[in-house]
């Protein structure tokens, strides 16, 4: 409470089971203000309003039915769906799908949550409404929730892509050069002022759903192009889509992504509040977090420290071999494959996750384990099936379950998880763009070696989610200790580094 007295920024670093927020609830209630609570996920949402019922929760249009057609109303699928996102007030036009605007459901939910005293929405909402309709622009105070992503979702929010399909449609070929920023704007130019032609001969009415669907594409893909116009000269941008002369013709069409967002985030995040409460389980470092945020005033840190027994989260480093990708022809895989069937074997009766970091390596350790007759081994080959599997993992009392993607935003309590497998260091890939020029600009080492124990440890979090609960994680990339840790054990928080056993140390745990 008292920091924010001498700061605008303050930032609450406490792991999982701590309370977060409950912790930023009562600091919301002390200062006797209202505020916006903004999680990373709809699911997220829908947690926080269970925890506080008084709480008003928002998303977008799109997850609100319309009055005349509720029929139509099938969040699962694109095609068929109506929602208030088809909404045509917004184009100037009157809408049939409810009697009035003030009607609209999402314009009741819209209204009860800006005169809420507590308001919850996720990130990407806010990104969108703040720097649009600006209705939830200029809030006392904004508590965000897993702030660490908030880099991440504000690259998300301004990055541009357009597909083969789309590019077709308006008879555009991708930039001639695409490594050129010149060539860029050459391109910019004539795509910004064709989809101006394309607003200018917009209907003052829309017949159809798929008509205004059509003219909101276009206007919001003019206002992405012109920032983007805006901001090339910064050097933050990469091209990361297919070029006019690439034989592969894999799919891709043009995409433009930052590579930094701390010259937008004043912009498009900072000044939309007055005071914020940052939170997250890994913030790993304060200064990094900040400064990828473009933040330059001071701000202050509050630690929490793991109360959770250090018997109950214990991470075992195997040390088994190195699973840089230059090390996959000497046979690295098979070794942990190997080592994993052996431990699996240590752990009969429990449900076991082990991380994979890569589909492709989901694949080979699956073709390894899948013919155990003793328990059921899942996998998923693409992020739709993700949530099936894991429903399937956890109908099976001791199923193992190979996942290249949940290192966040899945809770294993209890009997749920008492084993984890991580068999990668999970770096960053280098050879994306966006991820490259990062880390070869200004501070990307320190934001490189961030990320990668941010996830780490987010990882390791997965299965113990109380005081009273316990599971054991099994660390086998090599790179872990003669890399990760040797460089940067300062950047570990306490609590992890004190609930590490080291090889030399292991007695059959």
């Amino acid at each position: 409470m008292d920091a924010f007295d001498r700061v605008d920024v303050v930032i609450l670093n406490a792991p999982t089971g701590s309370g977060k927020t409950l912790i930023a609830e009562t600091v919301r209630r002390m200062m006797r203000k209202s505020a916006v609570y903004v999680c990373s996920s709809k699911i997220l949402q829908d947690q926080f309003a269970r925890d506080f019922p008084y709480a008003c929760v928002l998303k977008g249009r799109a997850n609100y039915p319309t009055i005349n057609r509720p029929e139509d109303f099938h969040p699962e699928r694109f095609v068929g769906h109506i929602s208030c996102e088809d909404c045509t007030w917004s184009l100037g036009d009157e809408c049939n799908l409810c009697p009035a605007k003030k009607d609209c459901p999402y314009e009741v939910a819209k209204r009860a949550a800006i005169w809420a005293d507590l308001a919850v929405v996720n990130t990407s909402y806010l990104l969108t409404e703040a720097n649009g309709p600006a209705k939830f622009s200029g809030n006392e105070f904004v508590i965000a929730d897993e702030a660490d992503t908030l880099e991440a979702s504000l690259m998300g929010h301004v990055s541009i892509d357009i597909s083969e399909r789309r590019l077709a449609r308006f008879k555009w070929q991708p930039p001639a050069r695409v490594t050129v920023e010149d060539s860029w704007l050459e391109w910019l130019h004539p795509a910004i002022a064709d989809l101006g032609n394309r607003i200018a001969r917009l209907p003052d009415v829309f017949d159809d759903v798929r008509s205004a669907r059509e003219a909101r594409y276009i206007i919001q893909l003019r206002s992405k192009l012109m920032a983007l116009r805006d901001g090339i000269r910064s050097g933050n941008w990469v091209y990361t889509g297919r070029g006019s002369n690439d034989a592969s013709r894999d799919g891709r069409g043009v995409s433009f992504k930052p590579a930094r967002v701390d010259d937008i985030a004043p912009k498009y995040l900072w000044r939309h509040s007055n005071k914020w409460l940052l939170m997250s389980a890994t913030i790993i470092s304060s200064d990094e977090l900040m400064s990828s945020l473009g933040w330059d005033g001071d701000y202050e840190t509050v630690n929490v420290r793991n109360t959770f027994p250090i018997e109950n989260r214990r991470v075992y480093y195997r040390g088994v071999t190195s699973m840089s990708f230059k090390n996959r022809e000497n046979g690295s895989w098979d070794q942990i494959a190997e080592k994993i069937r052996d431990d699996l074997e240590r752990h009969p009766e429990d449900r076991v996750l082990i991380h994979t970091v890569s589909y492709a390596l989901t694949e080979h350790l699956f073709d390894y384990l899948k013919y155990d007759d003793s328990r059921l081994v899942l996998r998923y080959t693409n992020a739709a099936a993700r949530d099936r599997t894991l429903y399937q993992y956890l109908r099976n009392s001791n199923a193992v379950l190979l996942a290249p993607s949940m290192g966040r935003g899945v809770d294993l309590p209890n009997d749920a998880c008492r084993v984890q497998m991580i068999t990668k260091v999970p770096f960053p890939m280098t050879k994306d763009r966006q991820i490259n020029k990062r880390m070869y600009s200004p501070g990307g080492r320190l934001w490189y070696s961030v990320q990668t124990i941010r996830e780490l440890v987010q990882m390791c979090g997965r299965a113990v989610r109380s005081s009273e609960d316990w599971a054991v994680t099994y660390v086998y990339d090599t790179d872990f200790d003669t890399n990760l840790w040797a460089r940067n054990r300062n950047l570990f928080p306490d609590w992890f580094r004190e609930a590490i056993i080291w090889k030399e140390r292991t007695r059959n745990p």
